[in-house]
Protein backbone atom coordinates (compact mmCIF):
# COMPACT_ATOMS: atom_id res chain seq x y z
CA UNK A 1 0.00 0.00 0.00
CA UNK A 2 0.97 3.52 -0.72
CA UNK A 3 0.81 6.52 1.62
CA UNK A 4 -1.82 8.07 -0.39
CA UNK A 5 -4.35 5.04 -0.04
CA UNK A 6 -3.62 4.98 3.85
CA UNK A 7 -4.07 8.34 3.66
CA UNK A 8 -7.61 8.43 2.27
CA UNK A 9 -8.75 5.09 4.21
CA UNK A 10 -7.91 6.94 7.33
CA UNK A 11 -9.89 9.79 6.18
CA UNK A 12 -13.06 7.96 5.31
CA UNK A 13 -12.84 5.85 8.56
CA UNK A 14 -12.52 9.36 10.60
CA UNK A 15 -15.38 11.06 8.35
CA UNK A 16 -18.25 10.92 11.05
CA UNK A 17 -16.34 12.04 13.54
CA UNK A 18 -15.84 15.74 15.23
CA UNK A 19 -12.36 16.86 14.39
CA UNK A 20 -11.40 16.19 18.08
CA UNK A 21 -12.86 12.72 18.25
CA UNK A 22 -10.80 12.07 15.00
CA UNK A 23 -7.67 14.16 16.77
CA UNK A 24 -8.10 11.75 20.01
CA UNK A 25 -8.54 8.56 17.65
CA UNK A 26 -5.44 9.09 15.96
CA UNK A 27 -3.33 10.80 19.22
CA UNK A 28 -4.23 6.91 20.87
CA UNK A 29 -3.72 4.84 17.73
CA UNK A 30 -0.11 6.60 17.57
CA UNK A 31 0.93 5.83 21.28
CA UNK A 32 -0.56 2.21 20.73
CA UNK A 33 1.68 2.12 17.86
CA UNK A 34 4.51 3.39 20.05
CA UNK A 35 5.58 6.02 17.25
CA UNK A 36 6.63 8.78 19.33
CA UNK A 37 9.91 7.27 21.23
CA UNK A 38 11.33 10.78 21.75
CA UNK A 39 11.15 12.00 25.30
CA UNK A 40 8.43 14.49 26.08
CA UNK A 41 8.97 18.15 25.37
CA UNK A 42 9.97 19.72 28.56
CA UNK A 43 12.08 16.34 29.00
CA UNK A 44 14.43 17.86 25.64
CA UNK A 45 15.49 20.89 27.52
CA UNK A 46 18.10 18.82 29.37
CA UNK A 47 20.49 17.22 27.59
CA UNK A 48 21.03 12.93 28.67
CA UNK A 49 18.00 12.95 30.92
CA UNK A 50 17.57 9.11 30.57
CA UNK A 51 21.52 8.53 30.89
CA UNK A 52 23.95 10.49 32.88
CA UNK A 53 26.54 8.00 32.04
CA UNK A 54 29.60 6.84 34.90
CA UNK A 55 31.77 9.90 35.41
CA UNK A 56 35.31 8.96 34.41
CA UNK A 57 38.41 7.77 35.54
CA UNK A 58 39.78 10.80 35.39
CA UNK A 59 37.24 12.71 37.03
CA UNK A 60 36.96 10.88 39.63
CA UNK A 61 40.58 11.43 40.47
CA UNK A 62 41.32 15.44 41.16
CA UNK A 63 44.79 14.63 41.60
CA UNK A 64 45.34 13.26 38.18
CA UNK A 65 42.55 15.59 36.84
CA UNK A 66 44.78 18.74 37.66
CA UNK A 67 48.06 16.83 36.11
CA UNK A 68 46.24 16.13 33.19
CA UNK A 69 44.93 19.38 32.76
CA UNK A 70 48.02 21.10 33.52
CA UNK A 71 50.39 19.46 31.06
CA UNK A 72 51.42 20.95 27.67
CA UNK A 73 50.04 19.98 24.72
CA UNK A 74 51.40 16.32 23.90
CA UNK A 75 50.57 13.09 22.64
CA UNK A 76 48.13 10.88 24.41
CA UNK A 77 50.70 8.10 24.86
CA UNK A 78 53.08 10.57 26.41
CA UNK A 79 50.19 12.13 28.73
CA UNK A 80 49.77 8.50 29.88
CA UNK A 81 53.24 8.00 30.16
CA UNK A 82 53.67 11.08 32.23
CA UNK A 83 50.53 10.02 34.51
CA UNK A 84 52.10 6.73 35.06
CA UNK A 85 55.31 8.30 36.04
CA UNK A 86 53.79 10.71 38.41
CA UNK A 87 50.90 8.24 39.99
CA UNK A 88 51.48 4.79 39.10
CA UNK A 89 49.62 2.38 36.89
CA UNK A 90 46.98 2.01 38.89
CA UNK A 91 45.69 5.56 38.90
CA UNK A 92 46.65 5.97 35.33
CA UNK A 93 43.55 5.62 32.84
CA UNK A 94 43.51 3.53 29.37
CA UNK A 95 44.07 5.07 26.54
CA UNK A 96 40.43 5.00 25.45
CA UNK A 97 39.16 6.27 28.76
CA UNK A 98 41.65 9.32 28.22
CA UNK A 99 40.60 10.21 24.83
CA UNK A 100 36.67 9.89 26.17
CA UNK A 101 37.94 12.37 28.76
CA UNK A 102 39.68 14.87 26.33
CA UNK A 103 36.77 14.49 23.66
CA UNK A 104 34.21 15.53 27.06
CA UNK A 105 36.38 18.70 27.85
CA UNK A 106 36.79 19.81 24.19
CA UNK A 107 32.86 19.95 23.76
CA UNK A 108 32.81 21.88 27.08
CA UNK A 109 35.00 24.69 26.12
Amino acid sequence: MNNEYLIMAIAKLLQGLEKHEAMTVLTEAKLSLNFDKSPLPELKQCANTYRRGQPTKISQDPEVEAFILSLPYMRQTDILAEVAAKFGADRTPSRSGLSRYLMMKRKAV
